[in-house]
């Protein structure tokens, strides 16, 4: 085809910490070419239906495009979730957070594979948390123990009182006998089954929680782990809310008025910049944006925010 078929639209797609400037041709048909657009930042339907029937899988390790969902998850969960201050009535404390982070295990060996206890045991929690505690946005991440079990990391954004939660997740799980088979080993029943880890004190908790969800599972030294692996291995490896799963960033295209607010972040020169063949990262926060002097693209983000995840940051930005 030759070259006069072809025009040249330039994007950017804004994120809560980057801006993604791109390139997408269209040919006189309407043909988008692929080739040439940052495929992750925009994917369609039939790439995103590709994607959740492939690389969620649990095959224990995760795929540099997993990392990039999941990464892009938490980073809209940790973005839309304000400081929290919460006033625990059986200690007296005030815990003060903005994501809760939690681990969920099993308290006896597992006897059914990852796929019956993620649908009967992880959806049943996710469902009660939903509904007695207005859990709106989650991440999770299913994992392997050196134990062979599997256990799962789960970001939320509400509180929710640890023996609360502990007495849920054991009366879920003992639908599969999981707590009975711990009484009659320990005498006990109520297994310490789950964990809630303090987040207060890291500095960047997008970037750590990011880490920690996306590494490998932790197998390494398990007895007999290829027969564990292969006996209970089945299922999607995390999951997070539908709003959350939808969540592409801000995709506008580059006119006039698009390209002056961009010249105002770009010659700022405070942040660090990734060229690729056909795209460029800039690692901004958008909060920055105000004091670059780009109140538009700030509020086009900020509305994106409320329209996409109900979150009110158009109600901070005075302009």
């Amino acid at each position: 085809m030759a070259q006069k078929d072809f025009t040249l639209i330039p994007h950017i797609v804004i994120n809560p910490t980057s801006i993604v400037s791109y390139h997408e041709f269209h040919s006189e048909s309407g043909i988008r070419h692929k080739a040439v657009r940052f495929i992750d930042t925009n994917e369609n339907i039939e790439e995103q239906s590709a994607f959740l029937r492939s690389s969620r899988k649990n095959n224990g390790t995760m795929s540099a495009q997993a990392v990039r969902k999941i990464s892009k998850a938490i980073e809209y969960l940790v973005t839309t979730s304000d400081q929290k201050k919460v006033h625990e009535k059986l200690t007296g404390k005030v815990i003060v957070f903005k994501v809760a982070f939690i681990t969920l295990t099993l308290p006896s060996s597992q006897a059914h594979n990852d796929k019956e206890i993620i649908n009967l045991c992880l959806n049943s929690l996710l469902n009660e948390l939903r509904q007695y505690h207005a859990i709106k946005k989650y991440v999770w991440r299913a994992e392997r123990q050196k134990n062979g079990n599997i256990h799962f990391h789960l970001l939320i954004d509400k509180f929710v009182p640890w023996y609360e939660l502990r007495n849920r997740w054991n009366r879920i799980i003992n639908k599969l006998g999981y707590v009975d088979r711990f009484q009659k080993k320990h005498g006990n029943k109520t297994p310490n089954s789950t964990d809630v880890h303090s987040t207060r004190k890291i500095h960047n908790l997008k970037k750590y929680l990011t880490k920690y969800m996306a590494k490998s599972d932790q197998t390494t030294g398990a007895q007999n782990i290829d027969e564990i692996s292969s006996q209970y291995q089945s299922g999607r490896i995390w999951g997070c809310n539908h709003e959350l799963s939808q969540t592409r960033g801000l995709n506008l295209i580059v006119d006039n008025e698009i390209d002056e607010e961009l010249k105002k972040v770009f010659t700022a020169k405070k942040f660090y910049k990734y060229e690729a063949a056909y795209f460029t990262v800039y690692y901004v926060n958008y909060h920055d944006l105000k004091k670059f002097g780009s109140d538009l693209l700030f509020k086009y983000f900020s509305d994106y925010l409320f329209e996409n995840l109900n979150y009110s940051e158009q109600l901070k930005a005075a302009i």
